[in-house]
């Protein structure tokens, strides 16, 4: 019995053992001197006559690739492919497509594959034949990606709901948006629409870029009767610095859930600042009358109603108290003269520029005062209350052309002189102990009421 084969390839080789004589291996071509000895069960051998063998350069496949981007307007990145791979002197053994975004794949003949991006891709086609020879062959495509649509819908009122799709996006630029709710059609990258009753809403918009290719997106969205929306306010305090500056904190905007990503000043002297944050130091080039507004604006593009304050930028004879004002029932009066020093800013802010404005208010602003300290005692207050009714003619008296509003210019004292709990306390506790509305002076024809101010008023 035969125990086993050795061949030698070449006149300096070995013989080794082989189990199977169909693919031996060579490093390069040329003619090779090839014998074979055969060895039986008992030891015998035998040594064939050696023979010259020519071994030919293996050739590596020949290979063809054709990609194409089919109808890009409905499958903007889908690529079909078709390749083909020939071995002149052998078989193919593998075929491989790498789609040059990470995925390879072995194939035969022709691929389809999807791409999650646009823009140039390599596609590289790779055959390997029977004896590991390889042949590539690479075409670039170049995608051109449909628009990125994005849109949300909110509530801005009662059944009315607003869509905005700003987020969508396209490299060559958005030529269109087309929406369609529930069969009403509309245009346009941010609309608002109303409704008659409570509905789900399918909302279809499709995004057209400006190379004609389109991409749509649905959402399905409940248009309520009561909506619960803390829709955006605009509310803020200012605060006169020195130097024409003044310090504008819209805080007051910011409560109950609502989310401000804009607050829009526009400060009187024809400068406008768009801000992220709630607080603005201004310094304006010259004293005077500024119209001061506030708009704010929320997460959903949503704007407020604006707030106006008219303000008077000047030079403050006090400064502000601020909090420590606030501590005691007699607050803070730095330069003595019976007005608390932030009832003094409020009235030279708004009556400093006329003198027998001024004067009238503070004639009030000192009764006011001495009305707080009286801490609720009713024979104290009672003939505070006789004067602060003669203040009030005073004021009317010099607070009486058409651009004047006394009866709110002297509420407006009231409020900033009762604004803490301590302070309202006292004045709550007056009213009800006594008839604080009441007129306690002689009744006086109106144009006498100038006779109840005690200063002499600059004709």
């Amino acid at each position: 019995l035969i125990a086993g084969y050795e061949l030698k390839v070449g006149a300096d080789g070995e013989f080794l053992p082989y189990a199977n004589f169909n693919n031996i291996s060579v490093s390069m071509a040329g003619d090779y001197e090839v014998a074979l000895r055969v060895t039986d069960n008992l030891g015998l051998q035998a040594l064939s006559a050696a023979i010259t063998v020519h071994v030919a350069e293996n050739l590596a496949p020949t290979v063809f690739l054709s990609c194409s981007i089919p109808n890009q307007l409905n499958y903007p990145l889908r690529v079909v492919c078709n390749t083909s791979a020939v071995d002149s002197d052998g078989t193919i053994s593998q075929q491989q497509i790498d789609w040059g975004d990470g995925n390879l794949e072995n194939i035969w003949g022709s691929a389809m594959h999807v791409y999650t991006s646009g823009g140039t891709k390599n596609i590289v086609f790779t055959a390997r034949d029977n004896f590991d020879a390889t042949s590539t062959i690479t075409q670039e495509i170049n995608l051109i990606a449909p628009p990125t649509v994005a849109f949300t819908c909110y509530h801005i009122n009662s059944l009315t709901i607003k869509c905005d799709a700003s987020a969508s996006s396209d490299d060559s630029g958005i030529a269109s948006y087309v929406w369609n709710l529930n069969g009403i059609e509309k245009t346009g990258a941010i609309i608002t629409q109303s409704f008659a009753d409570e509905q789900w809403v399918n909302v279809t918009l499709a995004v057209t870029n400006n190379l004609g290719l389109q991409k749509s997106t649905q959402q399905s969205f409940i248009v309520e009767r009561d909506p619960d929306i803390p829709l955006p306010v605009a509310a803020f305090e200012h605060t006169i610095l020195s130097d024409n500056q003044v310090f504008l904190d819209a805080a007051d905007s910011v409560f109950g859930g609502r989310v401000v990503t804009q607050f829009i000043w526009t400060l009187g002297d024809g400068t406008t600042q768009n801000l992220t944050t709630p607080t603005l130091n201004y310094t304006y080039a010259t004293p005077g009358w500024y119209t001061v507004t506030l708009k704010t604006v929320d997460q959903n593009a949503v704007e407020s109603t604006p707030q106006t304050i008219v303000i008077r930028v000047h030079a403050p004879n006090v400064a502000d108290p601020g909090i420590a004002g606030e501590t005691t029932l007699e607050g803070i009066d730095s330069n003595l003269d019976g007005v608390r020093d932030d009832v003094e800013r409020f009235i030279d802010e708004y009556f400093g520029e006329n003198s027998n404005k001024r004067q009238a208010m503070r004639q009030a602003a000192v009764t006011l005062d001495q009305i707080v300290k009286s801490n609720a005692d009713v024979a104290v207050a009672q003939p505070l209350f006789v004067q602060l009714d003669r203040d009030s003619r005073c004021v009317i008296s010099q607070l009486n052309d058409e651009t004047d509003d006394w009866y709110n210019a002297l509420a407006a004292l009231k409020q900033h002189t009762f604004n803490t709990d301590s302070r309202l306390a006292v004045y709550l506790a007056l009213d009800r102990d006594m008839d604080i509305g009441a007129t306690k002076a002689e009744d006086q024809d109106i144009s006498a009421y100038a006779d109840n101010c005690n200063f002499v008023p600059i004709p």
